[in-house]
């Protein structure tokens, strides 16, 4: 070639190095060498079509037919080429295509597998078709049967389908399906599925199930509703073969509604012989609904043996799908019990060793979101907001909404903490809009009491009390009513009591309590909860003894777990209560309750430096100081207390609710050590806060 011919060819095909091969290979023939300079008005896909045609018109009949024959298989083998050709030198075929450049690649070292370069391959396999369209069908078929005997799934549907024969697609999509939904690959399962014509999949139950199990998880509402009213129908039929019990148990959780789901799980003998493939891998996965409806049922020796028999079926079916969730449920169940270093040591190994498996997976999404909880509970917010980020994407796909809820719940409480109000505002929406997109009427529930929580906490009463009846309102009073997990950190029950306490209906906050605390579901977490509400219920209550009692009795039940979070995220009432604590302990006090009776100082010490307490103030300062720095409003409305300005001038004077006032008053009163108007600008005036 010239040097003029060279730059010609690599201004037209811009560099393309497979448009490069294809001129280098067609240049043999004197036409094209004549016409190089007439290609300039040609796209490049156009030049490549026509060039190939040229390279494939210069190979040997032989040759040809061999490319046009192999060019229908994604994948190339010697036995394979000689099954679709008929040829017996297929090995040495492909080597020599391999030498003379006409891109053939290999795929492995010793030369048994090869690919086409895409551009020649498809250009062959649109020849073929055009030229002899019946032969390409008997290809893809030989093909399909080839790669079934083989044992290759995937490359068998789709030479089934391309040649037609639908029926031995889906017989063998069936089968392939066990594997693909127990190693949570669903959406090769809904692509595969949605190549089929309905009525193939109705009439293969369980193939039906195992799309059903896909589109359940996906959450593809609209696609599942035809398989639904079929598999409802053979539900009801009390069917043997093919029982769609499972999945549909897995299709009302997903869609929140659980009472439906534990009435289905409840007829599904988990306990029976073992099993083995999917028949295994829907055990596991029913055994470990029944654990997620045992707990919410508070039967602990009933949740850990669902749980053990979810791990063995597990391991039988090799489903990393089901163990994901046995693994998420079980560390739920250790941090509801009180047992929170255990939870993390457990999820944390859990989903070092499912990253190896499977990176992306709806089971690394439920231990992720499990393992975000118990890293906040434990306050350890860096990691809790790493593994967020890490896993964002996965746990966003989570089909379940109680594992959705506590990473984002958990998210919402970080930001706030890192002082990212608008952000958390951001994570609320988002979550807001997914629970709309599915119906879930109790996560938008929790949701809005969070928002009550978060208001309560920023001292605005009014915006408080009007999120919570912008809503409408379940109360539980079935003591035997389930309670599911998510909602152990923060659902309706725990936000009106909340609310009642900080607008001064204290004996309604009581009547809330003791209906709460004889519930039969309540675990050590909830337990916690409840004892931090009713100490601040008592602190409002001007019971100061009482409440130092009750703050006390949650001590001693958080302390052996270290549960931090519980008791920071309940704000200043709290934080103040645990600052007198302290405050009576490093001063020997011996009227104080807690330190008569030896409370945990050094726990105490940990909830109060997560807090930004600093504790060398309070031991040194005694009980002559403040417990905690006021804030500028605490201050101003001390100075106007000091001047005899009632509680609703005040709230004129700062444009805020009364109720706010009253809010902010306990607090001074807490920082002060003091119960009454007086006392506080007394003990003011001594500290020269004001004159």
């Amino acid at each position: 070639m010239t040097p003029d011919e060279v730059a010609r060819i690599y201004k037209l095909s811009e560099g393309w190095p497979a448009a490069l091969q294809l001129y280098r290979l067609s240049m043999r023939d004197p036409a094209v060498r004549q016409m190089l300079g007439d290609f300039s008005s040609r796209r490049p896909r156009e030049l490549a079509d026509y060039l190939a045609d040229n390279v494939l018109a210069l190979q040997l009949p032989g040759v040809q037919d061999f490319l046009l024959r192999t060019s229908l298989l994604t994948r190339l083998s010697a036995p394979l080429c000689n099954a679709v050709t008929g040829r017996a030198d297929s090995q040495e075929m492909l080597h020599l295509l391999e030498r003379t450049g006409l891109f053939v690649r290999r795929l492995d070292l010793d030369g048994s597998w090869f690919e086409y370069h895409n551009l020649f391959g498809s250009f062959l396999a649109e020849q073929m078709m055009g030229r002899n369209a019946e032969l390409a069908i008997e290809v893809h078929r030989c093909a399909a049967m080839w790669h079934l005997h083989h044992g290759d799934f995937e490359s068998t549907v789709r030479h089934a389908l391309a040649c037609g024969d639908v029926g031995l697609a889906a017989d063998t999509l069936d089968e392939w399906c066990s594997s693909l939904v127990s190693g949570a690959m669903l959406i090769t399962v809904e692509r595969w599925c949605d190549r089929l014509p309905f009525d193939e999949i109705a009439s293969r139950p369980s193939l039906a199930i195992k799309c059903a199990w896909a589109l359940c998880f996906l959450r593809r509402w609209e696609k599942l509703q035809p398989l639904l009213t079929l598999l409802t129908a053979r539900e009801k039929s009390h069917v043997t073969q093919a029982d769609p019990s499972t999945v549909l148990s897995m299709v009302a959780i997903a869609r929140d509604d659980f009472l439906e789901a534990f009435r289905l799980v409840r007829g599904i003998p988990i306990e029976a012989h073992r099993k083995r493939g999917f028949e295994a891998f829907e055990v596991a996965a029913a055994a470990n609904l029944t654990a997620f409806m045992e707990i919410a049922y508070g039967h602990a020796e009933a949740t850990r043996e669902a749980l053990a028999i979810a791990r063995m079926q597990g391991e039988r079916s090799d489903a990393t799908f089901s163990s994901g969730y046995t693994a998420g449920v079980s560390g739920v169940e250790l941090l509801l019990q009180g047992r929170l270093p255990e939870s993390l040591e457990h999820l944390r190994g859990a989903l070092s060793e499912l990253r190896f498996n499977v990176t992306h997976s709806h089971a690394s999404g439920a231990i992720a979101s499990c393992y975000i909880w118990s890293l906040y509970e434990a306050n350890e917010l860096d990691m809790a907001e790493a593994v967020f980020s890490q896993w964002h994407d996965t746990i966003e796909q989570s089909a379940l909404l109680d594992f959705l809820a506590v990473a984002r719940i958990s998210m919402i409480r970080i930001h706030d903490v890192r002082g990212a109000p608008m952000r958390a505002q951001e994570v609320i929406d988002e979550a807001a809009s997914i629970a709309r997109a599915n119906g879930w009427t109790r996560y938008l529930r929790m949701l809005r009491w969070e928002r009550v929580r978060r208001a309560l906490l920023q001292g605005d009463l009014s915006r408080a009390e009007a999120i919570a009846q912008a809503g409408s309102s379940e109360a539980r009073n079935d003591p035997d009513a389930p309670l599911l997990f998510a909602e152990n950190l923060e659902d309706e029950s725990l936000g009106q009591i909340r609310l009642a306490i900080y607008t001064d209906q204290l004996d309604l906050a009581k009547e809330l309590l003791q209906r709460e605390a004889g519930r039969s579901c309540v675990k050590r977490f909830r337990e916690i909860k409840l004892g931090l509400l009713e100490a601040q219920r008592y602190q409002r209550k001007g019971s100061r003894n009482l409440a130092q009692r009750s703050l006390y009795e949650t001590l001693q039940l958080a302390a052996p777990g270290r549960y931090v979070r519980c008791f920071l995220d309940e704000g200043e009432p709290v934080l103040s209560m645990l600052r007198e604590m302290y405050q009576g302990i490093v001063s020997h006090d011996t009227e104080s309750l807690v330190a008569s009776q030896g409370a945990d100082k050094a726990f105490i010490e940990e909830l109060l430096r997560s807090s930004g307490t600093d504790l060398s103030r309070s031991q040194t300062s005694g009980r002559s100081g403040l417990l905690e720095p006021l804030t500028d409003r605490e201050t101003k409305i001390l100075m106007l207390l000091a001047n005899g300005v009632s509680n609703k001038e005040m709230a004129g004077r700062l444009f805020v609710s009364e109720n706010t006032i009253k809010f902010h008053l306990k607090h001074i009163y807490s920082k002060l050590a003091v119960a009454s108007r007086l006392q506080a600008v007394a003990s003011a005036r001594d500290l020269g806060l004001i004159k």
